[in-house]
């Protein structure tokens, strides 16, 4: 595993107020415009995580195992189960929907400690709120999706406008995906996993490139009398390749995770046998002065 070289000074001005986690952006006193905390520039707040307090490594390691377990296994398994409805439509957005809002609220935990808010998982960061309420999205989408295999939706009109607000509603749910590895880039950054962080923008780039496709196949029917052509189908190859990448992704995270925990509690135990080994040298110069 190859590790990321910390990006900023690990004592520094930090972006968040570290007592209640507002942002510092625009904040030029030496007090948080929130709360009147003053701004503490000599805390050690961006180190990686297995520096973190055991609670946070220990959460992630687990909720990134849960997360690994609903994207890599339930989803493959629901969609080889129920892939499709009766009726041949797809339904991909009601697999997908419960696995996508669950995961969403496990990655973005909230912490008041200092560590945590530093990296992009305070109480009040706008990434992680806008992510975590930003999957019920997916709700509607899933709604819209048995609404037509019901087949309330019928009719030219209807099947007109709700196909457009369906693409629309489409790049809400790739926009709500896109902030969902923003965070997981976040701890992959915290974890110093620079194979994990290489993925994510991958990742990005191909959620970029499914989000195109949708647009063009929003817009183009519009436009044109004809197909938008092979861009969809662009981005159903891109979304395979991209899927398959996730779970490498996930699987390679949780296992820097459970890790972090295992080097925390190395840490932490040579830390106690120096301290031990300095009393016995301090408890034995004691002594020979007291000889003396």
């Amino acid at each position: 595993m190859m590790r990321l070289p910390t990006l900023r000074k690990s004592r520094d001005r930090p972006s968040h107020c570290l007592e209640c986690g507002y942002s510092l952006r625009g904040n030029i006193s030496d007090r948080c415009s929130e709360c009147g905390t003053p701004i503490e520039s000599d805390r050690a707040v961006h180190l990686p995580l297995e520096n973190a307090p055991r609670k946070i490594i220990f959460a992630f390691a687990v909720r990134m195992t849960a997360v690994t377990f609903l994207l890599a296994v339930a989803v493959p398994i629901a969609m080889a189960q129920v892939g499709r409805f009766t009726d041949g439509s797809a339904s991909f957005p009601v697999v997908m929907g419960g696995p996508l809002i669950i995961s969403s609220w496990l990655i973005t935990p909230s912490w008041r400690e200092a560590t945590a808010i530093s990296n992009g998982f305070g109480v009040h960061d706008t990434v992680r709120r806008a992510t975590r309420w930003g999957s019920l999205i997916w709700i509607p989408l899933a709604g819209g999706s048995i609404l037509i295999y019901s087949g309330l939706m019928t009719g030219a009109i209807i099947t007109a406008v709700l196909g457009f607000f369906w693409g629309v509603i489409c790049l809400a749910c790739l926009l709500h995906v896109f902030l969902m590895f923003v965070c997981l880039e976040r701890l992959g950054h915290w974890m110093r996993d620079e194979f994990a962080c290489s993925m994510i923008r991958f990742i990005h780039l191909s959620l970029i490139v499914i989000a195109f496709g949708v647009l063009v196949g929003i817009i183009g029917p519009i436009l044109f009398p004809i197909s938008p052509g092979l861009f969809p189908v662009y981005s159903v190859i891109v979304f395979v390749v991209m899927m398959l990448m996730t779970v490498v992704l996930l699987i390679t995270m949780s296992k820097t995770a459970w890790f972090s925990l295992l080097h925390n509690a190395e840490n932490r135990a040579s830390d106690r046998r120096l301290r031990e080994r300095f009393d016995q040298e301090r408890n034995a110069g004691d002594d020979a002065d007291i000889r003396l």
